[in-house]
């Protein structure tokens, strides 16, 4: 298995395997990898390190010049039909120094996993190693079609790798060395929420935490709705759904479509690298997406309606995007202020119900809508100004003669 992980993170000549020494330089690799992430960080500085940590002996100078990285450039999304040449001209605007020809990339069974003959139009090259902080743009456009640009090392808009327990940005929680930590106040000994906590205060009835999929206000909330011209079993497998789209790939927008829970897109959507059309636009497609469950789900409606100006929702999670970056707990019981999250889905939704408050408190009347109609004893105010005009005849009794319209009426009663 070490020797898989060497191939499948570096490029080296299989001569490295046939060494003698092989076993020990991969033992030693082995033994590091759980501190480093990035493997090809760890394979450098070991090299550099080589006059300390090893003897020539063990570490011949033929090993430094196999462990020579290279660049593997993938052009992916573009049809068949799109020449060779126009993707080496793509490439070459960025000043890249090839070392292999363009080769094709081939589809595999779904089923044995083997590869097959079957081309799908995606592309790769071998280029020298990009100079230290180059990275080559995600999306670009080849033959008047976009296209996505891979290599390693590449930035990424995935979730940056953070620790549950003491919140560091350099490993994973089931690896941290260190005591657990508020992550409001990042001090030992307690959790958010807790009254030791400096930012601890008493709920307030104006946060309305949400969270779960027995929640409306969550996105897990199962309900359809439909949105981006198909309909989605939740808000959740919308965005995902949308993300999919716009980052081209569309067997995965499908198996998001089919999968069973909110959860179950989400982690889907977390092997989709987001593409920056969509990283610029995601608040927007958020909100027409919170806009389309108001209108099509009536619990989502009827809890916004209830809802005051002055109420904030706040989804109750540890995204430090969307939500309020602590739990249920913690956010009831931490100061609106020291949230550590952005609560962005907390705010579009407030937004939403604020926006339709005004609609729903005070309704507009419809044209066709029935009013009261006038009474028929009720006299037009341009019928009894003329009658006072008119100067009316009296009778044998001397007293002044009733109008027709009065003589009728009294007749009436």
């Amino acid at each position: 298995m070490k020797y898989l992980l060497l191939q499948a993170k570096s490029y080296l000549i299989l001569k490295l395997y046939a060494s003698k020494k092989t076993e020990i330089f991969g033992g030693y690799i082995l033994t590091h990898l759980k501190a480093e992430q990035n493997f090809l960080t760890r394979v450098f500085t070991f090299e550099a390190d080589t006059s300390t940590c090893m003897t020539q002996t063990l570490f011949p100078p033929v090993y430094r010049i196999l462990l020579r990285r290279f660049s593997k450039l993938q052009s992916k999304a573009l049809p068949l039909s799109v020449d060779d040449s126009e993707i080496l001209k793509m490439l070459k605007q960025f000043d890249v120094n090839f070392t292999s020809e363009l080769k094709y990339e081939k589809i595999r069974n779904p089923t044995t996993k083997k590869m097959t003959s079957i081309l799908n139009g995606n592309r790769f090259i071998y280029a020298s190693a990009l100079p230290e902080g180059k990275f080559l743009p995600r999306t670009c456009r080849c033959a008047g079609l976009l296209c996505f640009i891979y290599h390693f090392g590449q930035p990424s808009n995935k979730r940056q790798l953070q620790c549950n327990n003491c919140w560091e940005t350099t490993h994973r929680s089931q690896d941290c060395p260190n005591n657990p930590r508020c992550k409001v106040c990042n001090k030992e000994g307690h959790s958010p929420g807790d009254e030791a906590c400096e930012h601890y205060t008493e709920p307030s009835f104006k946060v309305v935490p949400f969270a779960g999929a027995s929640d409306v206000l969550s996105n897990f909330y199962p309900c359809e709705v439909k949105v981006f011209g198909t309909v989605h079993k939740s808000a959740e497998h919308a965005y995902q759904y949308v993300k999919a789209v716009r980052g081209g790939d569309i067997p995965k927008a499908q198996e998001i479509q089919s999968a069973h829970s909110a959860f179950a897109a989400k982690q889907i959507g977390k092997r989709i690298s987001s593409s920056p059309s969509f990283e610029s636009k995601k608040i927007e497609l958020m909100t027409e997406i919170i806009e389309a469950k108001y209108d099509q789900v009536s619990e989502f409606r009827e809890t916004l309606r209830k809802a005051k100006k002055s109420t904030i929702f706040v989804e109750s999670t540890y995204d430090n995007f969307w939500a309020s970056g602590i739990d249920k707990k913690g956010t009831a019981h931490t100061d609106a202020s020291a949230w550590p999250g952005k609560n962005m889905l907390g705010d579009i939704i407030g937004k939403v119900a604020v926006s339709h408050c005004k609609e729903n408190r005070n309704p507009p009347r419809s044209n066709s809508a029935p009013r009261p109609s006038k009474s028929a004893t009720q006299l037009d105010i341009s019928t009894m100004l003329s009658e006072l005009k008119t100067p009316r005849k009296r009778d044998s009794s001397g007293s002044r003669k009733a109008s027709p319209k009065t003589r009728t009426n009294d007749g009436k009663d």
